[in-house]
C-alpha cells in the first residue's frame, strides 16, 4: 500500500509538471512584471496578507485541487522554497477551491506546511481572483521586497536564477 502511494505521488508530481511550463504571454492575462502586487485580503478582517511579508521576496502561488497543473506546481514550489530558499524567500499559497474540507485534506495528504496555505473565500468570484486577473488557469508571482512583481509563472529552477 505504501509503495502504491509513493508511485501515485511520483506520477502525480512529475507527469503534470512536464506539461506545465507556465508560458502565458497573452496580453491582459495576469499582471506583468514591473507591476505593484495588489493587496491580498482573504478573510473578514480585511487585513492585507502581503503587508506582513513586505521586505522579503515572496512567491504567491494560486492553485486549486481540481486543477492538476496548479496543484502540482504548488507542491513543487512549496518543497523547493522550504528546502532551498527558506532563508531568502517566503511562500504564500492561495487555494481557490470551493470546499474547505477538500482543500484541508489535500494539504494534509501531500504533507504541505499548512502555515502558508490559505483558502480564498469566494474562489473564482473573489476580489483576489479579479485583482490578479486569474482567468482560465492559475499562476504564481515572484514579488520583490518592495512589493513589485518580478516574474510570473516561474518554476523552481527559474526561482533559483532569480533569487541568487
Amino acid at each position: 500500500m505504501r509503495s502504491f502511494k509513493s508511485l501515485f505521488l511520483a506520477l502525480l508530481i512529475f507527469i503534470p509538471a512536464t506539461a506545465y511550463v507556465g508560458k502565458d504571454t497573452r496580453p491582459g492575462v495576469g499582471l506583468s512584471p514591473g507591476s505593484t502586487a495588489p493587496a491580498i485580503r482573504i478573510d473578514k478582517t480585511g487585513n492585507d496578507l502581503l503587508a506582513d511579508l513586505h521586505g522579503e521576496y515572496l512567491v504567491v502561488q494560486f492553485w486549486a485541487v481540481y486543477d492538476a497543473p496548479s496543484r502540482t506546481n504548488n507542491l513543487l514550489m512549496n518543497n523547493s522554497v522550504r528546502e532551498h530558499y527558506s532563508d531568502r524567500v517566503r511562500m504564500v499559497s492561495l487555494s481557490l477551491d470551493p470546499q474547505e474540507v477538500v482543500f484541508r485534506e489535500t494539504v494534509r495528504t501531500y504533507g504541505i506546511d499548512p502555515t502558508n496555505q490559505y483558502l480564498v473565500a469566494g474562489g473564482e468570484n473573489s476580489e483576489v481572483y479579479k485583482a490578479y486577473r486569474l482567468s482560465k488557469g492559475f499562476m504564481n508571482y515572484l514579488i520583490d521586497p518592495n512589493g513589485v512583481i518580478v516574474a510570473k509563472n516561474i518554476t523552481p529552477d527559474q526561482l533559483r536564477k532569480l533569487v541568487k
